[in-house]
């Protein structure tokens, strides 16, 4: 009768053993999904905020050749504003990437800066 105890015993702490994987496994899986998540919602504001820098260049571009085509002053307006524009823009795209920034980030968004003005 002892044989058969201790087999029960064996198999109800290899399926203890089992369960306790299994939780395991998923909170391992469901903080790394919270990670995942965190760094895609990083991702996107990061996404955003650059598709703002882009349609500012074009704007700040198409109004200052604007003004080299016809001379027209008109065209400065939307230049100037969209050069103060870009120059905040930029800004937020530095303080959104502060934890994730790299050398090659850092030149890149230095020349970025740098560049319509």
């Amino acid at each position: 009768m002892t044989a058969r105890f201790s087999i029960l015993n064996t198999l109800l702490l290899l399926s203890l053993t089992a369960l306790l994987a299994c939780v395991l496994t998923i909170v391992l899986a469901a903080r790394a999904e919270f990670r995942f998540r965190e760094q895609e919602m990083q991702s996107s504001r990061v996404i955003e905020a650059l598709d703002s820098v882009i349609v500012l260049a074009l704007n700040a571009e198409s109004g200052q050749r604007g003004y080299m085509l016809t001379g027209d002053k008109a065209y400065l307006e939307p230049y100037e504003r969209a050069i103060g524009e870009f120059r905040t823009s930029t800004g937020t795209v530095v303080n959104i990437m502060q934890g994730a920034m790299t050398p090659s980030r850092e030149a890149a968004i230095a020349e970025l800066q740098n560049g319509p003005a």
